[in-house]
């Protein structure tokens, strides 16, 4: 595999004791080849505010998983005593500095939640994510995307050539760049199903955009099974009512944000707040 001069690091994986299914979280894999890619969230059209992230995929021999590096690193800072008491010095220096925006300058906070982990069970996927303080996970057909080819574009990524594709997806319209020289049917979240790894994916607005920045071997790193974190129970759902909570938190984010800290945002509970990656009822 080709290494190139903006490489991610390899993460150093945790063994963390959690509870999965009535199970111990354990490595099911392990991780061959590891992909970094920027993830940008358009958030306002006019302004151009957005918010960034920062998406992992994991190959393994196996399986492949694809999930925030951002929220692993707060999520493994956190599953242990030692981690949990770091985390709150650091929030509280960082707070005391500067109020909330060095909190999230500075300390490792949750950003994308989905970990998205493919062919677990085999010709399937299984998806782990929350709603505020509730952790599902459902599973879904892993053959999601029906892509249309366009021979005559190309673009250069990363030194490798790459063609277009095109498909309609959970309610948007993704065009995605992938690289025939890299043999690996795979892709950032739940993208996959082309001849070569997909290094850049966007919307028709770029609302949501993922573009591969870095591409290294990964020295056997093992792959862990669900969210890292302590004594984590799961309710088993589908995606449809996954993403129906999902949609009526935030319909309704003021009233929990009133319910829970008692200040109200005066938005009205029938506003939605943001354009998830997945819209309601496709």
């Amino acid at each position: 595999m080709t290494r190139h001069s903006k490489i991610i690091s390899v993460i150093l994986f945790l063994s963390i004791s959690v509870d999965c299914f009535s199970q111990k979280m354990r490595a099911i894999d392990t991780v061959q080849v590891l992909c970094s890619y920027d993830y940008v969230i358009k958030l306002d059209t006019i302004t151009g505010r957005t918010n960034e992230d920062l998406f992992y995929l994991q190959i393994g021999t196996k399986y492949s998983n694809s999930f925030s590096y951002y929220t692993f690193q707060s999520d493994s800072l956190k599953s242990t005593s030692g981690g949990l008491k770091q985390f709150r010095k650091l929030f509280k220096e960082a707070y005391d500095k500067g109020g909330a925006k060095e909190v999230l300058k500075t300390v490792p906070h949750r950003r994308s939640t989905m970990y998205v982990l493919k062919n677990y069970p085999e010709g399937r996927m299984t998806v782990f994510d929350n709603v505020m303080e509730t952790y599902y996970v459902y599973e879904e057909d892993m053959e999601l995307q029906d892509w249309a080819f366009s021979r005559d574009s190309a673009k250069t990524i990363l030194g490798h050539q790459c063609q277009m594709a095109t498909c309609d997806f959970r309610g948007r319209r993704w065009t995605a760049w992938f690289a025939l020289d890299i043999p690996i049917c795979d892709g950032p979240w739940k993208f996959r199903g082309l001849p070569g790894l997909i290094m850049e994916v966007h919307d028709r607005n770029y609302q949501h955009h993922f573009c591969i920045n870095g591409l290294q071997d990964a020295v056997a790193t093992p792959m862990y099974l669900g969210v890292y974190g302590k004594n984590i129970e799961y309710e088993k759902t589908d995606q449809p009512s996954f993403l129906k909570a999902l949609y009526d938190w935030d319909r309704n984010y003021n009233s929990y944000t009133e319910a829970m800290s008692g200040i109200s945002l005066n938005q009205s509970d029938s506003e939605p707040r943001r354009d998830f990656l997945e819209r309601e009822g496709k």
